[in-house]
């Protein structure tokens, strides 16, 4: 009876070292089922916070491409319009051009005007000179007759 009674004592010791074992085990599975529903909620907290930033990221990349293409249209309007005033401006050159030559020719006829005015004024002078001294002698002649 006593073989069986250190049997029996070996199987308790054994039964419960099994039990700590297996409590042991039942914490570890706790805390392990602890630790994947604290896993299970951050991945859920990230995963939301990513479509949030997907959604934010389109929606700024949405604002952006429509911005980008506003301004790829006053691009474009501003270089028309540039061009546009270029030939404008292109214009006007060519116009201030032919002016300025048409003021040069007009400014060669005053010249040759002034000339032309002068050379009659110093003639008309000399013809008035002329007949000052005509009428001079005239005036002498009659005075001359009339003495006779």
């Amino acid at each position: 009876m006593h073989l069986a009674s250190d049997q029996k004592d070996l199987l308790i010791s054994q039964l419960k070292a099994e039990i700590f074992e297996i409590q042991q085990r039942d914490k570890d599975y706790l805390a392990l089922r602890d630790q994947l529903y604290s896993i299970q909620t951050k991945y859920r907290h990230l995963q939301d916070e990513k479509l949030l930033q997907d959604n934010e990221f389109k929606t700024r990349q949405d604002s952006n491409c429509i911005t980008l293409h506003g301004l790829k249209k006053e691009c474009d309007d501003a270089r028309f319009l540039l061009n546009d005033k270029s030939r404008t401006n292109n214009d006007m050159q060519v116009e201030i051009a032919a002016l300025r030559e048409q003021i040069s020719r007009r400014e060669a006829e005053i010249f040759g005007f002034q000339r032309e005015v002068q050379s009659k004024s110093d003639h008309s002078f000399s013809l008035r000179k002329d007949i000052d001294g005509a009428s001079f002698e005239l005036q002498k002649l009659k005075e001359e007759r009339q003495r006779d």
